[in-house]
């Protein structure tokens, strides 16, 4: 990612998918964290829109709030307000809960975060659905459905939104 120079001319388009993040252990520390998280996808954003890109699918966060008093939470706000300012025809801001899914590395907190939320599902499904983990495939299948849309603006798409989505080739679209 620090040799942008090298890739960017491969953002071209009409669509814009970033699914770009890390997590604060990863990245060491806040001020590494920032910048792969923001400063990255500032660059990113900024060279999508001199190459004329009209639509981005963002994977942000639920409760992404630059006001928050998580860190994480206001990095992936102030991202939301950047990319709000710069002219896309639509902006889509996909914030879900937990994601779970195959990952190269083990997360223990993440699995057990995920699993105490899938346990509270399980009690109230429709009382705990907002918070309720979801799998990496239901966003990557709403972020093409929303990229399919016909209106301009921003959107966001809470995990719930998300998670109505069926398996792929389950042959029937939940949106």
């Amino acid at each position: 990612m620090e040799q942008m120079d090298e890739w960017s001319q491969w953002i071209e388009g009409e669509d814009l998918f970033i699914c770009l993040g890390t997590t604060m252990s990863k990245a060491g520390s806040k001020k590494a964290f920032f910048h792969i998280e923001y400063e990255y996808l500032q660059r990113i954003l900024t060279h999508a829109q001199k190459k004329g890109v009209q639509q981005v699918l963002l994977v942000s966060a639920m409760g992404a709030d630059s006001s928050s008093l998580f860190f994480y939470n206001q990095v992936k706000g102030k991202i939301e307000e950047m990319a709000r300012c710069m002219d896309f025809w639509a902006i889509h801001f996909f914030r879900p809960s937990i994601l779970i899914g195959s990952r190269e590395e083990v997360r223990p907190l993440e699995s057990f975060a995920a699993g105490a939320g899938m346990a509270l599902k399980l009690l109230g499904p429709k009382m705990f659905s907002k918070i309720t983990p979801i799998e990496a495939e239901k966003v990557a299948l709403s972020m093409v459905k929303a990229a399919q849309g016909t209106r301009s603006g921003v959107f966001y798409y809470p995990s719930h939104y998300m998670a109505r989505y069926g398996k792929p080739n389950s042959g029937h679209d939940n949106m």
